[in-house]
């Protein structure tokens, strides 16, 4: 997902600006990943696997 920041977004922390697309893509596919079987989430931004980790 790509896209502009504007008002209150562009005083967003760089780890707030990279989840965003993750949060929107699951609100977009809940009806996908609203399953009995859980889901994995691969991203490559290494910050974001820490504040997504389950554990």
């Amino acid at each position: 997902m790509s896209g502009t920041f504007t008002g209150n977004l562009l005083s967003w922390t760089v780890i707030e600006e990279e989840a965003l697309p993750i949060v929107i893509a699951c609100e977009k596919l809940d009806y996908l990943l609203l399953r009995p079987k859980p889901f994995r989430m691969f991203c490559d931004h290494r910050n974001l696997v820490h504040v997504f980790a389950s554990d």
